[in-house]
């Protein structure tokens, strides 16, 4: 997102929760607090990336999977419809960790991108590398961070459609014939996730209208 931003895009980032059932320490971080604490956090983070632009979709951490499907996909298809952005990024159908919330949010985008994406607009998936799965899986299956054997997803580097080498790496894998960054001609690109964070993330591009 960062580099959307200096590439002078305009980024606007979708949140499904903000992750009130995520703490592990209900002394330390009580679950009564944890919406308004990862909520804050969030607002920095994209303060720190540049991305002035958010819509929250306002679902229950843990729930999403039981939200009607029609109405889940009915606030993204809007909000696509309202943008037109030429780039949609969310996770893939195995949710990167298996999480019901995050597979849920991945067929929003995807049904959402379907119906309301403009001709040429690419649809990416979220991935993980080789070097990156070597290094952080081991690290996080301490915290059963993944919730099924098959995660998280693993793409090649150069595979990738996009790929970007710095202090955090990220890879974005091609489902189509070709590999290009999407269209620079337009200025928009939306997110669709739940609250979370990584050091190292990937992806697939799953399809191009």
């Amino acid at each position: 997102m960062a580099q959307a931003v200096r590439d002078g895009r305009r980024v606007v980032c979708v949140t499904a929760t903000r992750g009130e059932e995520g703490s592990w320490d209900e002394e330390r971080w009580p679950t009564a607090e944890m919406g308004r604490v990862r909520d804050a956090e969030l607002m920095e983070s994209l303060s720190i990336l540049g991305v002035t632009e958010h819509r929250w979709l306002d679902y229950y951490d843990g729930t999403c999977a039981q939200v009607p499907v029609e109405e889940a996909v009915g606030k993204v298809e809007s909000i696509m419809r309202d943008l037109q952005p030429d780039s949609v990024f969310s996770f893939g159908p195995d949710g990167m960790t298996d999480h019901p919330d995050h597979k849920a949010t991945c067929a929003w985008a995807t049904e959402a991108y379907e119906r309301a994406a403009k001709p040429g607009a690419k649809l990416y998936y979220a991935t993980a590398t080789p070097e990156w799965a070597e290094e952080f899986v081991p690290r996080m299956n301490k915290f059963n961070v993944f919730m099924s054997p098959d995660t998280p997803p693993i793409t090649p580097r150069e595979e990738a459609a996009i790929a970007m080498c710095a202090s955090v790496s990220i890879a974005f894998h091609d489902w189509s014939s070709d590999a290009a960054w999407p269209s620079t001609e337009g200025r928009s690109a939306s997110v669709s996730s739940t609250t979370r964070c990584s050091r190292e993330m990937s992806s697939r591009r799953s399809r191009s209208k």
